[in-house]
């Protein structure tokens, strides 16, 4: 009697049996993903754009509009003293014509806590700052700028001989100040003969305590000068 063939069983492949070749199926399609999303994001990043700031070159400044005036008549009428009481004198030139400077120090005016501006509503007139200060005596009209804290003096002045007299001021408008004064060179000095402008002589006081040097504003380049440069 022939002898049956074996019979080949196929092993039995159970639920169970699939699990660890499902798990790492699921494994690899999760870390070839996730690699494909790393590509992805740096490929959108690239390189870097540099920020603003560090490309940004710094604008150069504009230029500084300096206004120059001739005569009294090239002023804009703005910038003309107020006949309040008193018409304003011809245009006549005097020997203290001139544009004068005066540099002041904290320790000059008693230090900081008593020399620097503080804000108020109606600043005293002609209260003395560190800084620059300039006084400005051009066609019967005379300016006086206080750098730090913008104060802006105006009015017309007369000279005879060794007096001069200050009036048509807008801080003091009726009263009419009179100096007497000396010129050494560039030197310029003024003494109160009598001044009671705005209200305790402080016209006085900022005018004529120190000695002021005549600046040749004609042959330099002199950068926020109030009005402006006069009589060039």
């Amino acid at each position: 009697m022939p002898r049956a063939r074996d019979t080949y069983h196929r092993p039995l492949v159970t639920a169970r049996d699939r699990r660890p070749t499902s798990r790492l199926a699921s494994y690899a399609v999760a870390g070839v993903s996730l690699l494909v999303a790393t590509i992805v994001l740096i490929s959108n990043l690239g390189t870097p754009a540099p920020s603003p700031a560090a490309t940004a070159s710094v604008a150069p400044r504009p230029p500084v509009e300096i206004l120059e005036a001739g005569t009294i008549d090239d002023l804009p009428i703005t910038l003309r003293p107020y006949p309040y009481f008193t018409p304003t004198p011809e245009p006549v030139p005097t020997e203290i014509d001139g544009t004068y400077m005066l540099i002041l120090t904290l320790e000059d005016l008693g230090g900081a806590n008593n020399a620097l501006p503080f804000p108020c509503r109606r600043c005293l007139p002609y209260a003395r700052d560190p800084g620059v200060l300039t006084l400005i005596f051009f066609d019967g009209a005379y300016f006086v700028d206080h750098q730090m804290s913008g104060f802006h003096g105006i009015g017309s002045y007369e000279v005879e001989g060794n007096r001069l007299t200050l009036f048509n001021d807008p801080n003091c408008s009726r009263i009419r100040g009179t100096y007497t004064w000396q010129l050494d060179g560039a030197s310029l000095s003024l003494k109160a003969v009598d001044d009671s402008c705005a209200y305790q002589g402080e016209r006085a006081i900022d005018l004529a305590t120190d000695v002021w040097t005549r600046i040749p504003v004609c042959r330099r380049e002199v950068q926020h000068l109030w009005p402006g440069i006069l009589g060039c």
